[in-house]
């Protein structure tokens, strides 16, 4: 499993709803789906996500990594019809084919042969066996992108076209920062020596202003890199935190007026939660109860808002 585990599938924001929505859609079914997503965005916790929800859930999922072998191990990995070959392991279950543009041009063919027929051809080419396999692809360049320049065949390209799930880039879905900010530290009391379980405003403000190229798996090396700098210390401070991040940071005297504390609450630690409902509401304050202006002063979008406005109970009247 990648490294940022089932985060890939935290938030509330409409881009992750959508993404969960289209798993929910085609987790039963056994046509093939593509996964497209920039590097650290979660693409294998997804495709385990649809094989985990769906009937196949309970058969095997293997994965290849169609860019880490040479044609002819990758030969062997796939198409061996020994206990080895990943068809074969995947009987009844999910294949997922990790960068699958990197393909060669004779696995294309037969794997579109399979898509077509159900029935894939033995290392050796003497010996047909049809396996029941539910492939799922995916990759962080545009498959459309790699038929006009790459070679990559159009009619496999129209067979994964099918059904194609888009996953979010960090970037487009800020509002998730601060629950998946609350996940890694979870994550870091479990696997590091240290306490952490929040962070200081400008801290959490800084997180939600960068734009995390690096998607899910940057955030949470960031969050991991922060807690060993606090050296054990349960509240995170904005000077923890890697270079990059704190470059994007607020003024400190602009940082501490979205989340006011009174002066006897200093000490004690809030739950993410609790900061990001008085970041809703003094925004809301500020802006005279003006939900475009406010949501726009906090990086979300106005329906976004709106469902928080909800969920918080916050009266906007």
């Amino acid at each position: 499993m990648s490294t940022t585990g089932t985060t890939a599938l935290v938030g509330h924001s409409p881009a992750m709803e959508d993404v969960l929505r289209q798993v929910s859609l085609v987790r039963d079914s056994a046509a093939p789906v593509l996964i497209h997503g920039e590097p650290g965005t979660g693409r294998e916790t997804i495709a385990r996500e649809i094989h985990r929800s769906g009937a196949r859930g309970q058969a095997a999922f293997v994965l290849v990594d169609c860019a880490s072998a040479p044609p002819e191990v990758l030969e062997q990995v796939l198409f061996s019809k020994g206990p080895e070959g990943a068809f074969k392991k995947a009987a009844r279950g999910t294949l997922l084919l990790k960068e699958v543009a990197r393909l060669s041009p004779d696995h294309q063919e037969r794997l579109l042969c399979y898509l077509k027929d159900g029935a894939i051809t033995c290392t050796d080419g003497t010996e047909v066996f049809s396996p029941d396999v539910r492939i799922v692809a995916s990759s962080t360049t545009s498959l459309r992108q790699a038929v006009e320049e790459q070679g990559f065949r159009q009619d496999l390209f129209y067979r994964f076209n099918l059904f194609q799930i888009d996953l979010p880039p960090l970037r487009e879905r800020r509002e998730d920062v601060l629950a998946l900010t609350q996940c890694f530290l979870v994550r870091s009391r479990e696997q590091l020596t240290g306490n952490a379980n929040t962070m200081t405003p400008r801290a959490l403000e800084s997180l939600r202003r960068y734009s995390w190229p690096g998607n899910l798996r940057e955030l949470e090396n960031a969050i991991f890199g922060a807690v060993m700098a606090a050296g054990g210390a349960e509240v995170i401070d904005f000077d923890s935190l890697p270079e990059t991040v704190r470059a994007v940071a607020p003024a400190p005297e602009a940082s501490s007026s979205p989340l006011p504390m009174m002066a006897e609450e200093e000490e004690r630690i809030l739950p993410l939660e609790e900061l990001e409902r008085r970041a809703i509401t003094h925004a809301l304050r500020v802006t005279r109860g003006n939900v475009t202006r406010a949501a726009r002063a906090l990086g979300i979008g106005r329906a976004t808002l709106y469902r928080k406005l909800e969920r918080f109970r916050i009266n906007n009247r």
